[in-house]
C-alpha cells in the first residue's frame, strides 16, 4: 500500500512538472508577440524625402520602399523635425505677405507650385520679397544663409537671432520645410530654395536625388526643378548650387530660364562657371537675375569675406554674400550685421539685388 501511494505521488509530481514546462513554453512564445522591438540599426546622416513621391519626377531615381535619400556629405545632419507654433511672435510689421492662392497651382509632387498671376501683374518674387525701401541711397549688402532646414538647432537659431534683412535659402530635402519657411517669413526672412546642378565630379559628389543633370532631357530637368519648387510655399526664387558641368550651357539652361520666368520667380547665380548661361539667357527671357559675389562654406573664412563684401558694396553699390548655415556662421555674422548701419551700408534682402548687377556682370563675361 505504501508502494502504491509512492507511485501515485511520483506520477502526480511528473504531471505537475510537465504542466509547468508546457505553461512556461506557452508564455515564452506568446509573450514574444508583445515584447517591444528594439532596432540596433544606427541611422547614418540621412533624410526621408518629405511629403513627395520622387518617382513622379521624370528621369529621377526614387528610393525603393523603406529606403531613404542620403544627404550630400557636405551637409549637416538632418535633425530637423516639424516645428511647433512660434513661441515668440515678432511684431506684425515684419511679417511678409501671406500666400496668395491665385499664385499657386497643384502639382504631382506633394505640394503646390508657384506661378505668376493670370494677368501677369503679380509675381511671387516681388509679392513675397523681404521688406526694403528701394529709394534707400546707401550701398546694399544682401546676405543669404543657404542650406537651411537640415539642422533644427541651426535653423531655429537663424530665424530667431538674425535680423529680418537676412534672406534664407533652404535645402529641398529638409523635413517639415513648409513650417520652417512660414515661421521664418513671420520673422521677416524672405525664402529661396537651393537648386543643385551637376558638379564637375558627379557622381562622386552627388548633391541629392533631385539634382539637375546635363545629360537629362529638358523635360526631366524641369520636372526635377518643379519637385524642388513644390517643397515650400511663398518662395521668391532659386539659388544655384554646384553646376560646374551645366551652368555654362545655353541649351541646357534655356528651358529652365523660360520656366522660372513664366512662374514669376527670380534666379541667383553662383558663378560656378566663368561664362554663366543665365547671364545671356536673362536677356531673352527677361528672367529676374542676381548673383553671389562671395560664397562662404566655412565659417572660419567669414572674417575676411566680410571685409571683402563691404569693399565690393562700397564700390559697386550692391554686393551679395552667400553663407552656408552653421552655428559658427550665425555667431560670426551677428556682431558684424550690427555694424553695417554705422558704416553707411543698408542690409537688404537678396531680392533687392535683382537686376542691379546684370549689366556690369554681362560686360565682364563677354
Amino acid at each position: 500500500m505504501a508502494a502504491a501511494k509512492s507511485s501515485t505521488a511520483l506520477t502526480t509530481a511528473w504531471l505537475m512538472l510537465i504542466a509547468a514546462c508546457a505553461g512556461a513554453a506557452a508564455w515564452i512564445f506568446d509573450a514574444g508577440r508583445f515584447r517591444p522591438r528594439i532596432s540596433l540599426n544606427v541611422p547614418r546622416v540621412e533624410i526621408t524625402l518629405p511629403e513627395a513621391d520622387l518617382s513622379k519626377v521624370a528621369g529621377a531615381k526614387a528610393p525603393a520602399p523603406g529606403e531613404t535619400a542620403t544627404a550630400p556629405t557636405s551637409q549637416a545632419a538632418a535633425t530637423t523635425a516639424p516645428v511647433s507654433a512660434d513661441p515668440t511672435p515678432k511684431p506684425t510689421e515684419v511679417a511678409l505677405a501671406p500666400v496668395d492662392p491665385a499664385l499657386t497651382e497643384p502639382s504631382a509632387y506633394g505640394g503646390d507650385l508657384p506661378k505668376m498671376s493670370a494677368d501677369h501683374t503679380k509675381q511671387p518674387w516681388k509679392l513675397y520679397a523681404g521688406h526694403f525701401d528701394a529709394s534707400d541711397p546707401r550701398p546694399r549688402i544682401a546676405v543669404v544663409m543657404t542650406q537651411l532646414g537640415l539642422s533644427r538647432e541651426t535653423t531655429d537659431k537663424a530665424i530667431t537671432e538674425l535680423p529680418a534683412g537676412v534672406s534664407f535659402s533652404y535645402s529641398p530635402y529638409s523635413p517639415g520645410l513648409p513650417t520652417w519657411v512660414s515661421r521664418a517669413r513671420a520673422f521677416g526672412h524672405e525664402a529661396w530654395l537651393d537648386l543643385a546642378f551637376e558638379p564637375q565630379d558627379f557622381p562622386t559628389n552627388d548633391p541629392g536625388p533631385a539634382t539637375l543633370l546635363l545629360d537629362l532631357s529638358p523635360t526631366d530637368n524641369i520636372a526635377r526643378m518643379e519637385w524642388v519648387l513644390a517643397r515650400a510655399p511663398a518662395v521668391v526664387g532659386v539659388l544655384a548650387r554646384h553646376g560646374e558641368r551645366m551652368l555654362g550651357s545655353d541649351q541646357a539652361m534655356a528651358p529652365l530660364a523660360k520656366s522660372l520666368r513664366e512662374r514669376g520667380l527670380a534666379w541667383i547665380d553662383n558663378r560656378a562657371v566663368g561664362r554663366p548661361a543665365m547671364v545671356r539667357l536673362t536677356r531673352d527671357f527677361a528672367l529676374p537675375f542676381g548673383y553671389t559675389d562671395i560664397i562662404v562654406s566655412d565659417a572660419e573664412m567669414l572674417p575676411d569675406a566680410l571685409h571683402t563684401v563691404e569693399s565690393l558694396a562700397g564700390g559697386r553699390g550692391t554686393a551679395v554674400l552667400a553663407v552656408d548655415a552653421s552655428m559658427g556662421a550665425i555667431e560670426r555674422l551677428k556682431p558684424w550685421l550690427e555694424t553695417l548701419e554705422a558704416k553707411g551700408f543698408a542690409l537688404a534682402p537678396a531680392t533687392s539685388a535683382i537686376n542691379r548687377q546684370l549689366e556690369r556682370f554681362a560686360v565682364a563675361t563677354q
